[in-house]
């Protein structure tokens, strides 16, 4: 399992933030900094999302993440942690705070529905079809639809219709900047940064220190 994070503030308790896809940790910035000032922070790309890649065995269950994470939270050694998981991340984290309660001070549950809510939300929005849930099938097809995902999703999740530009930005600029040259988000080693707009984001991001050197990779064995 090889997870990117990002890790920084003060000492004491350390707050996790979990990234929920099509966001990146990167758009945790701008909480992460704020925190940083009086808290040690987290932020992590989950496996298979992002830029956190996964072992070719990894079955993206329930268990499978609450493993990882577990993994992980051992391994960066700062607990015992404040976990802060947002939707589909809730329910991992609350397996492990169940299961590992000397990895975890306290929990905040956000966007949290109760399990069977979850499947009917599921099965009704996001994949009515089962098309994303075949393996295999559904990944290459999210992979393909990657973009026009993100482009679909962000006018309807967020509240204010004013952050749907900086939401995509952010979004575009780890695609295109996080593990240069080769795109983790399907640019390809043998594909350049195309349009002059996709360096002048890069550029804007290495001078407001908005994204390049705030997010590594940690490679562990996991399940």
């Amino acid at each position: 399992m090889c997870f990117r994070v990002r890790e920084g503030g003060s000492s004491g308790s350390t707050l996790v933030l979990f990234a929920d896809g099509p966001n990146a940790l990167e758009h945790h910035d701008a909480i992460f900094d704020r925190l940083a000032q009086w808290s040690g922070v987290v932020a992590v790309d989950p496996p298979g999302f992002g830029f956190s890649t996964p072992e070719s065995n990894f079955d993206f269950t329930l268990r499978a993440f609450a493993d990882a994470y577990a993994a992980l939270l051992t391994a960066l050694g700062r607990g015992p942690y404040v976990l802060c998981p947002t939707c589909t991340n809730v329910y991992p984290v609350a397996l492990i705070a169940a299961e590992h309660p000397d990895l975890v001070s306290h929990v905040v549950l956000m966007q949290a529905l109760e399990w069977d809510q979850e499947r009917i939300w599921t099965s009704k929005i996001v994949d009515p079809n089962g098309d994303l849930a075949r393996p295999y099938a559904g990944q290459t097809f999210n992979y393909q639809m990657r973009a026009a995902a993100a482009e679909a999703w962000y006018p309807n999740a967020l509240g204010d219709s004013a952050k749907v530009t900086s939401f995509l930005r952010q979004w575009q600029a780890a695609c295109v900047s996080a593990f240069q040259p080769a795109g983790a988000c399907g640019l390809g080693s043998q594909r350049p940064l195309a349009s002059q707009e996709q360096q002048a984001l890069i550029a804007e991001h290495r001078a407001t220190r908005h994204f390049r050197g705030k997010g590594r990779r940690r490679s562990f064995p996991g399940n």
